[in-house]
């Protein structure tokens, strides 16, 4: 399932897919970007990071793309082996093709770049003005013992700096290191959503 169309997010699909042959799901406009732009795509992934990683952005420049086999427009729910596994588009916000993934039995949501942890969100295919009632939508699925995964994370592990919980706590549903009065941080996102 690709989340949206970037390159950190899509570019794997030819080497997870393609043989044998599986199923990637994606929004619409992230599956007809990558049908109808792969060259435009290439391009700005290496544009990225060529000056931080030039040996990767020249493999980026290089890379096969499979585009996805099937879209989601709203909302498309899978069974995956006697799961509910749910395709969520909450609307425009880190792109105009973000897709979550929803596991209600597992109290798992993964939510692709709309959430960002590992630094202040990237705006450059976003939608700022709409992307706090995407987040929005995605903390109607939450409850407090949820997991949830941004899309772009430093890893967090006990040692880290990351968030700590005393045993039986809730687990935190997300967690901002840059710690700025203007961080889109889940506490910003959790009381525009009417949560307490």
């Amino acid at each position: 399932m690709n989340t949206h169309h970037h390159f950190d997010h899509c570019f794997g699909n030819a080497t997870l897919a393609a043989d044998p042959a599986r199923p990637v799901y994606a929004h619409e406009l992230a599956a007809a970007a990558l049908r109808e732009h792969p060259d435009r795509l290439r391009r700005e992934a290496y544009e990225e990071i060529r000056d931080e990683q030039p040996a990767l952005a020249a493999e980026l420049a290089e890379t096969t793309l499979l585009a996805p086999t099937h879209t989601v427009r709203t909302e498309t729910v899978l069974d995956i082996g006697g799961r509910r596994v749910v395709l969520r588009h909450p609307g425009r916000g880190h792109t105009d093709a973000d897709l979550v993934v929803h596991v209600p039995d597992a109290d798992v949501l993964v939510a692709g770049d709309l959430v960002e942890q590992s630094g202040p969100p990237a705006f450059e295919d976003s939608y700022p003005l709409q992307w706090p009632d995407a987040v929005a939508d995605l903390l109607r699925l939450t409850t407090r013992r949820r997991w949830s995964y941004p899309g772009t994370a430093a890893r967090w592990t006990p040692s880290s700096s990351g968030p700590s919980r005393a045993a039986g706590t809730p687990t935190p549903t997300w967690w901002c290191t840059c710690r700025t009065p203007t961080c889109w941080s889940p506490a910003t996102w959790w009381s525009r959503a009417g949560r307490p």
